[in-house]
């Protein structure tokens, strides 16, 4: 017989014990505390987080674990929030509780012979979004190594797809039944988050080596490589045969086989098929050539059939032959973690839900960002372009590369000292006063001269010739044999700040660029660190080093915090802090990746990404090759919408004048200028990442999820909730993209204003000027062509762009773009559209006075149509132009929408 909660007396005794809502504001309800942790039994304990988030521990003394472990990835200030006791339970005849519930989601506890599985469904209990798979010991044949100790597995269903767990070399977006390597390096960086397309997220509060789906070690191809000669091809060919046991698609995992950071492999390709196979063609699994490829690559084959034969070629330029391992990609196959190094499970499993404005995913990223921080809103010229090389070799340099930049009128905001600007005083944080004569005054011309703010790159080692050496290892900061600090020792950040502060922030640097901080060559692991071992703690030195960043920064640094990592970690979104993807080589393939990983990293929770526009490592005739060229006026082109538009290169002069005039009249015309036409709109939509957990560059699943067509999509997404990017990444400038249908509204080509038809399409030969790109029914707010975000003339006006086909409306957000105080003053003005009225309502200025705000402006208000305010340039001939002075004004646009019908 079950009891419901509808027995008062009993259950006011068991929220007295399990919820404790009399308790003070002591803990979050994520099992901080006794009154918070409902033990089912002694290795499992759960706890309620809120009407959407549960957290889930597994091992020994559970309860107790709960309680006491200290979360890296949680938010800190999340200990300071009210608990959350809005949560009934149910009775079993015997007392034992059999589920939890909340008004948003409904958690089955089923007993499964002695184990125990958790079911998560909607609060009606008419939805399962998945349920546990009872495994939490990883079994013999599971996984390429040996040493794993936990894992977890969760049902899943045909029509689900798997995101998030941050970026990999690969071009892949759904990762449903992908064993994926989760290791941080150059290139690959570890989000132990996914996000499910049915609606939940699974964030994985787990530091070791993991892997998503481990192959099973049964399922090695056997390879034999030929007897080709190395010196004659610089590769060797392996071969083997594979019988596919079922017909479908299959994931291969390539392990390199080697432990080192930097593995000796730079090109691997895998094919499947040939003479062997009945179906006849060769399929390439993968072709991916790098300069530090991962330690296991993952590649992909569809259409295999049952039983056939199939010849397997392997080409690598290693020293050893990688082991290749297949995984059948089942519709009904789990999806699995598991990890190494510790002995419990503990994560969060949380569900999203619709609302106005708000999509189910965006649901489930706010409710992941509750949990590990909020992403706040960088500085307003965080957002223009940032210049960067390897690297400015003296103060001369740098400030002539400034003039030049303002002199060739390329919009930019930022510019770069990467490293080697301690000449040879030794490595760590310290100007050559030989090249770097006054560093402050060269801070300050940047400054005061070009609106220019600046970065300097610091690294977490230190040459063991200088005082920063001597200092950490005198304290006993260092990891031990090695020049790295001990990121997890709160005595080596205070520390490591000091040094970052007295050489670059307190002469007025405005970001700072944490290079390596995987950290490079593993040197973390197999060592003893101040919270344990670094194997156990695998995964987190980025999250720490970016934390000794933040908290010294913000306690003594009056501006917005910045910090540019070659790696990173959940939650390190809270502490200021942008990924970018590594040392990585300059091709279309790279570019083409690089689309699939900055979806898939946003995906896994954090709003911000960047990458090395134009690849790190380029030809040596990147300065005539009209095929280089164009690939950087391509990845330019995509820059444009991603968060953070940055351009850097290896040994390279990346200023755009060094490519030539047409070159950089290209991208300046075709990106830059966007860019910065679009800040108003980028602006505005980063304060709803700081204030509602918005994500700017979106997969198609979070807004389209409903159409199975877009799921597996990996490079095209939405920018905000206006435009839709499909960039060119291949050499012939064709490709082909997907227009979801619409519930209302339409979509139109940004370039000339043509309603573009929902469906496949496919567009060859696109002129280098353009990409591909299209709005749907919205409004739009430009800026007037500018310098940098801070010129005077985009004061002066704004274009208002109307995309009839609904109902529509946007939010301006504007501050002074440099006040660090949450509750810094600023203003919004809403604009809506009605399309049956065709009038434009611009609403009164709502807010706070900034230093700087105009008060007044003139809109330029453009209903959208062929060939009228379409493209970058600014609409010479406006339907409607008013002069704003924070009053609600109502504009009348019926003439003009009768253009649009024509």
């Amino acid at each position: 017989m079950h009891h419901s909660t509808q027995i008062a007396v009993f259950l006011q005794i068991l929220c007295a014990v399990f919820v404790g809502v009399s308790s003070a504001e002591v803990g979050s309800s994520c099992g901080r505390n006794n009154g918070d942790i409902i033990s089912i039994r002694s290795d499992l304990a759960l706890a309620v987080c809120s009407d959407t988030i549960v957290r889930i521990v597994r091992g020994k003394d559970a309860a107790s674990a709960m309680k006491n472990r200290e979360s890296l990835v949680i938010d800190p200030r999340e200990h300071h929030s009210k608990r959350f006791s809005q949560f009934s339970t149910d009775l079993d005849g015997g007392g034992n509780i059999f589920s939890l519930k909340t008004e948003k989601l409904l958690v089955q506890i089923d007993h499964v012979g002695e184990s125990i599985a958790l079911a998560f469904l909607d609060s009606s209990g008419d939805f399962l979004y998945t349920r546990e798979l009872v495994d939490s010991k990883a079994q013999g044949d599971d996984g390429i190594s040996n040493e794993v100790s936990v894992q977890q597995s969760w049902s899943s269903v045909p029509e689900e797809s798997i995101y998030g767990g941050g970026y990999y070399v690969n071009n892949f977006l759904d990762f449903k039944g992908a064993p994926i390597h989760m290791v941080q390096m150059n290139l690959e960086v570890v989000i132990p988050f996914l996000a499910s397309s049915r609606g939940y997220g699974i964030l994985w509060d787990g530091y070791g080596e993991t892997w998503l789906n481990p192959p099973r070690k049964s399922n090695q191809i056997n390879l034999e490589p030929t007897a080709r000669s190395r010196e004659q091809s610089h590769e060797t060919v392996a071969t083997g045969t594979f019988t596919p046991p079922h017909s479908g698609s299959y994931w291969f995992s390539l392990d390199m086989r080697n432990d080192y950071y930097f593995n000796t492999n730079h090109h691997i390709s895998l094919q499947i098929g040939g003479l062997q196979s009945k179906d006849g063609n060769t399929m390439t699994a993968c072709n991916v050539t790098e300069n530090n490829l991962p330690k296991v690559l993952l590649c992909k084959v569809d259409g295999l059939n049952q039983f056939n034969n199939y010849k397997v070629v392997l080409n690598y330029d290693s020293d050893q032959t990688p082991r290749v391992f297949w995984s059948f990609q089942d519709p009904t196959g789990p999806t699995t973690l598991q990890t190494k190094d510790t002995d419990f499970i503990d994560y969060y499993f949380m569900v999203g839900e619709s609302s106005t404005g708000a999509t189910q995913l965006d649901s489930v990223m706010s409710s992941y960002r509750s949990l590990t921080g909020s992403a706040s809103m960088f500085s307003k010229k965080t957002y223009g372009f940032w210049q960067c090389k390897n690297h400015y070799q003296s103060q001369e340099e740098l400030l002539e590369a400034a003039k030049q930049l303002r002199l060739h009128e390329i919009p930019v905001d930022n510019i770069v000292q990467d490293y080697m600007y301690w000449g040879d005083k030794g490595w760590g944080p310290q100007w050559d006063e030989k090249k770097y004569p006054d560093p402050a005054g060269m801070i300050k011309e940047l400054h005061n001269e070009f609106s220019l703010s600046f970065m300097v790159s610091v690294w977490s080692k230190f040459d063991n010739t200088t005082s920063f050496f001597d200092e950490m290892k005198s304290q006993g900061y260092l990891l031990d044999d090695s020049t790295y600090f001990d990121a997890w020792n709160p005595g080596a950040r205070a520390l490591f700040f000091q040094f970052i502060e007295n050489a670059h922030l307190s002469i007025g640097a405005d970001a700072l660029w944490l290079d390596a901080t995987e950290p490079e060559y593993d040197n973390h692991l197999n060592k003893k660190i101040f919270l344990g071992t670094g194997n156990q703690f695998r995964n987190t030195y980025s999250l720490e080093v970016a934390k000794s960043f933040y908290e010294g920064f913000v306690s003594k640094i009056p501006k917005r915090p910045f910090s540019l990592t070659r790696s990173s970690f959940a939650g390190q979104h809270r502490y200021g802090s942008v990924v970018w993807t590594g040392d990585t080589v300059a091709s279309f393939g790279c570019l083409r990746r690089h689309i699939a990983m900055s979806i898939n990293y946003q995906l896994s929770g954090d709003p911000y990404w960047s990458m090395d526009i134009g690849g790190y490592l380029r030809p040596d005739d990147q300065y005539t090759s009209e095929k280089y060229k164009m690939l950087m006026i391509r990845w330019f082109q995509f820059g444009t919408f991603i968060p953070i538009m940055r351009v850097h290169g290896c040994h390279a002069n990346t200023e755009l004048w060094n490519y030539g005039n047409q070159t950089q009249s290209i991208i300046v015309q075709s990106a830059l200028n966007l860019r910065y036409r679009l800040m108003p709109y980028i602006y505005s939509g980063f304060r709803l990442v700081e204030q509602n957990g918005f994500t700017m560059q979106r997969g198609l699943v979070f807004d389209f999820g409903f159409d199975p067509n877009v799921r597996s999509i990996s490079d095209q997404f939405m920018f905000g909730s206006a435009f839709m990017v499909a960039p060119i990444h291949t050499v012939d400038s064709s490709r082909s993209y997907y227009l979801p249908q619409l519930d209302q509204g339409l979509w139109r080509d940004f370039y000339n204003g043509t309603v573009v038809a929902a469906g496949y399409h496919h567009a060859s030969n696109v002129a280098p000027n353009k990409t591909l790109l299209f709005a749907r029914s919205s409004i739009v707010v430009l800026a007037p062509i500018s310098s940098h975000v801070h010129d005077p003339i985009t004061l002066l006006s704004s274009e208002v762009r109307i995309y009839t086909g609904k109902d529509s409306s946007f939010s301006l957000f504007e501050d002074d773009g440099i006040d660090p105080s949450p509750s810094r003053p600023c203003t919004t003005i809403h604009f809506s559209w009605s399309e049956n009225s065709s009038i434009l309502r611009i609403g009164r200025l709502k807010g706070k006075s900034y230093p700087g705000m105009p008060s007044s402006r003139l809109f330029h208000i453009v209903v959208v149509r062929e060939n009228h305010g379409a493209g970058v340039g600014e609409t010479a001939d406006p339907d409607a132009t008013v002069q704003y002075t924070g009053k609600e004004i109502a504009v009348e646009l019926g003439q003009s929408l009768e253009q649009v019908k024509k």
